[in-house]
C-alpha cells in the first residue's frame, strides 16, 4: 500500500528543501513526487509506503502537510494518451472524482481519488495486479 501526502508548499522559498532534508534524515524514500504552482502557491504531493509516519517527520520539520491518503498505482499505457483518456471517461462514468494524477520513480501511475474501492473495480482492465 501507498500513500499521497499533499503538502502545502505555500509561497515559501525552501519549503521543499525542508522537506527533503526532513525525509532524508529519517531515512524515509519517496517513491514519488509531482508539484503544482496555481496563482504562485505551491502544492505537492509526494508517495511514501509509510504515508503516516512520513507526515509526521515533515509537519515536525514545519512543513504543512494537508492531507494523507491512499493511493492506486496502475502501469502507464503503452498508448498513454488515448489510454488515459478512456481510463478518465471510465472513472467519470462511475461517478468517482480523479483529485491528481503523476508518475512514481518506477514510470507508475499514481491515482489520487475520492472513492479508491470503486476506482478499483472500474480499472480491472487496465491492471490485473494494481498496487
Amino acid at each position: 500500500m501507498l500513500y499521497d501526502l499533499a503538502i502545502d508548499m505555500g509561497s515559501h522559498p525552501g519549503q521543499l528543501a525542508l522537506l527533503g532534508e526532513a525525509v532524508e534524515r529519517a531515512g524515509i524514500k519517496v517513491r514519488g513526487a509531482g508539484l503544482f504552482f496555481l496563482d504562485g502557491r505551491g502544492s505537492a504531493h509526494f508517495l511514501f509506503d509509510d504515508g503516516h509516519a512520513a507526515a509526521a517527520v515533515i509537519a515536525a520539520a514545519g512543513v504543512q502537510v494537508d492531507r494523507v491518503r491512499e493511493v492506486l498505482v496502475l502501469p502507464i499505457p503503452a498508448h498513454a494518451t488515448a489510454e488515459l483518456g478512456r481510463l478518465r471517461a471510465a472513472l467519470d462514468e462511475a461517478g468517482v472524482v480523479v483529485e491528481v494524477i503523476y508518475s512514481d520513480n518506477e514510470q507508475r501511475l499514481v491515482l489520487v481519488a475520492d472513492d479508491l474501492d470503486t476506482a478499483r473495480r472500474v480499472l480491472i482492465p487496465w491492471s490485473t495486479d494494481p498496487v
